[in-house]
């Protein structure tokens, strides 16, 4: 039996635990499935609710009553769609958030050159075409005022207006605009503010 490794309740890692009982799910209650890696913190950011409002939902007094495959119960107005997905497989960070002096307002993630790039979350498609400096960009709009950002594209396969669902491919791995090599410039923008995808995107994903 593998446990809860950390020992504060809103940042837990939940591991796999061979046989958990599943938390109460009423009809047509908004659930997520507990992954790998998660964390109630993390998905509370993820979900754009409180870690309180979670623990309350769930009556979970202690974090280790979650396992992977647990279904944790969502408050009304947390949006299914803002559990990310990595917007790409096979790459290598290159560039974290807030490298280069602070400049960077977003994650450099090194791919082969056309490797398929897909919508981390349901959305509809902002802006899609060329940008000074980033060259092909697609801007996806999704819930909770966020926007995401792919940019350097080689090809970019949607247009404004489109919508698009989790893991739909929408552009390929280029090296448009200012790039020295083939690689995807991603941001994850709320309110017009960037922020660290790093925080919002799963803690472990195929690279």
């Amino acid at each position: 039996m593998l446990s809860i490794t950390s020992c504060t309740a809103s940042n837990v890692a939940v591991e796999e635990r061979g046989s958990a009982a599943p938390l109460p799910v009423t009809k047509g209650a908004r659930v997520y499935e507990i992954r790998r890696g998660d964390t109630l913190s993390s998905l509370a950011r993820r979900f754009d609710v409180s870690v309180a409002e979670l623990q309350a939902m769930n009556r979970l007094r202690h974090p280790d009553q979650l396992a992977i495959g647990d279904r944790l119960l969502l408050p009304p107005g947390a949006s299914l769609s803002s559990a990310l997905i990595w917007p790409l497989q096979g790459f290598t960070l290159t560039s974290a958030f807030g490298s280069r002096n602070g400049r960077h307002k977003g994650i450099d993630l090194y791919a082969a050159k056309g490797t398929r790039i897909k919508a981390v979350a349901d959305g509809v498609v902002h802006f899609a075409g060329r940008q000074s400096g980033y060259g092909r960009v697609v801007i996806l709009q999704h819930d909770n005022n966020v926007r995401t950002l792919y940019a350097h594209n080689k090809k970019n396969k949607v247009k404004v207006g489109q919508r698009v669902v989790r893991g739909q491919t929408i552009a390929t791995v280029g090296k448009s605009g200012n790039a020295s090599g083939y690689h995807l410039h991603f941001e994850y923008i709320r309110g017009g503010r960037a922020l660290d995808p790093q925080l919002y995107l799963p803690r472990f994903a195929s690279r």
